[in-house]
């Protein structure tokens, strides 16, 4: 009876490591695709803040902003950085929002692709 206890116990260690590489091969690739998801947010959002620079450059174009909060060129990326954070998280769109109609519709487009970017990486559809 003594061996088989043995065997028994040899049989639950090699499981319990194997079960323990498993998990770790799981937590790593679901981490992986956690930090390409958030890679790929950040670099669209970074793109878009690109273009909210060159589409609305004046602080004109935006309510929430005025030259004493968006007069040097740093306060500007960051501004519009921030907004494209909102905008991709879905938080809304906080204290910044858009006056012009061209701005409105950049802003829509924004949405629906960061939407579909998150929809591609973990909906169950893989669209």
């Amino acid at each position: 009876m003594h061996w088989q206890q043995k065997i028994v116990e040899e049989m639950n260690s090699i499981l319990i490591a194997n079960f323990n590489l498993l998990l770790l091969y799981i937590m790593k690739t679901q981490w992986n695709k956690l930090i390409r998801f958030t890679l790929t947010i950040l670099f669209f959002d970074f793109v878009m803040t690109f273009i909210y620079l060159v589409v609305a450059y004046d602080s004109k174009e935006w309510n929430g902003l005025n030259d004493h909060n968006d007069s040097k060129i740093i306060d500007k990326i960051i501004n519009r950085l921030y907004y494209s954070v909102n905008v991709s998280t879905a938080f809304g769109l906080g204290p910044m929002s858009p006056i012009s109609n061209i701005l409105k519709i950049i802003t829509i487009v924004q949405v629906y692709i960061t939407l579909g970017i998150f929809l591609s990486k973990y909906s169950p559809l893989r669209l």
